[in-house]
């Protein structure tokens, strides 16, 4: 016999449900433009029923720094023991700089999460990697 929704105690329901994290990172920060990247990355999570907690932004940090107060944070949520996925527009908002991009794909790999990328430019038409 299936169970209802109703017969699920709700801290079962929220502890099966994959909690992710947001990250925005603006060199120079148009807060519209972040309230648009934000909503973004809330469509994206509601329609893969994935839970966001919230979304961690840095502004005015250099793509190649890699110790930014907004990524320690979220680097910090990523290592708890819920923690699934960190979710941001383009990669670019992690680094446009290779060094310190590669950094910071080993920082979110150490915590044992997942990166998703809403608009992965890094795949060619026919679905391989440039």
């Amino acid at each position: 016999m299936l169970a209802s929704p109703g017969d699920v105690p709700l801290r079962d329901l929220e502890r099966d449900r994959r909690t992710v994290y947001g990250y925005l990172c603006a060199e120079a920060p148009d807060e519209l433009e972040l309230a648009v990247w934000r909503k973004e990355i809330a469509q994206f999570c509601r329609g893969r029923g994935l839970h966001l907690v919230t979304v961690f932004i840095d502004r005015r940090e250099p793509p190649d720094r890699v110790k930014r107060p907004g990524l320690a944070g979220l680097l910090d949520a990523l290592s708890l023991p819920d923690s699934y996925a960190v979710v941001t527009p383009t990669v670019a908002h992690l680094s446009t700089d290779h060094a310190a991009l590669d950094v910071l794909h080993r920082s979110i790999s150490h915590t044992g999460s997942r990166l998703f990328v809403i608009h992965d430019t890094s795949r060619d038409p026919k679905g391989g990697r440039s």
